[in-house]
């Protein structure tokens, strides 16, 4: 029962920490632990986190190593002991079940086996290694988001008289664009031609103009959603043979070591 409420704990402190990643130094409290504690935190791209659980408290280690890589939006592939295989898997199962994407916590499990012979001349050892990873889940998630385009810049970037540039269109020009009703003296003019154009689009922005009269540009929103189902099985065995020999003043070592998967 210790096990399960200290995790319990730590998933929820571990939570809450997930909306203070911010670059600043202050007083934090661990769960069962000390009360004030000195953290500071640092912005770093990781990826991936690979991590190892024991099999002695196959539940909290284990999630000691899963809750910060998650809530640090970190995917995690969990190594847990061949002899305590399916808490993790179970963890792992739940996670998916509550939410978390397909492929952002992944398990890989595996067994060891070991043979050793030691005679007056010769020793020979014979290793062998089984890993076996399963991703079962589905990715759906939603894109949307606004894209800077091309703006043009208002001389007086504090004016909120200015029409918007689709109503002050008078024109068109083959090689400038739309040619606008604006003045030099309310648009920057890039070319230096005495009009304002498409070519005098000098800025990237969100808004119709750069400057205090542009709006938000609905056009420039962007919206994806995307699926994908995802189910395979991977194994991977490996096998070591290896040992030496005597003969009189002869000794030959050797060591050999094939691996094969699907």
């Amino acid at each position: 029962m210790f096990e399960v409420g200290a995790s319990m704990a730590w998933m929820r402190y571990v939570a809450g920490l997930s909306t203070k990643i911010i670059r600043r130094t202050f007083d934090t409290s661990l769960p069962s632990g000390p009360q004030h504690w000195t953290t500071y935190k640092r912005r770093e791209a990781i990826s991936v986190v690979a991590s190892i659980a024991p099999w002695s408290l196959p539940i909290m280690i284990a999630l000691w190593k899963v809750m910060p890589a998650l809530a640090a939006g970190c995917s995690i592939v969990l190594k847990p002991s061949e002899i305590t295989p399916l808490t993790a898997l179970i963890l792992a199962e739940t996670a998916v079940e509550a939410g978390v994407p397909a492929s952002v916590f992944n398990v890989v499990t595996g067994g060891n086996a070991s043979f050793d012979y030691h005679g007056d001349t010769t020793q020979l050892y014979l290793r062998g290694q089984y890993a076996h990873a399963e991703k079962v889940g589905t990715n759906d998630y939603t894109d949307y988001r606004s894209r800077k385009t091309k703006r043009l810049t208002q001389m007086n970037a504090k004016d909120t008289s200015l029409r918007q540039p689709e109503d002050m269109i008078v024109g068109t020009d083959s090689k400038l664009g739309s040619i606008y009703g604006y003045t030099p003296a309310e648009i920057v003019d890039v070319d230096k031609d005495g009009r304002i154009t498409d070519a005098d689009r000098n800025s990237n922005q969100y808004w119709s103009l750069n400057g205090r009269s542009g709006v938000w540009k609905l056009k420039a929103f962007q919206f994806a959603r995307s699926f994908e189902t995802q189910d395979y099985t991977q194994d991977l065995v490996t096998v070591q043979i290896g040992g030496t020999a005597s003969l009189d003043k002869l000794k030959l070592t050797y060591d050999v070591s094939h691996s094969a998967g699907s």
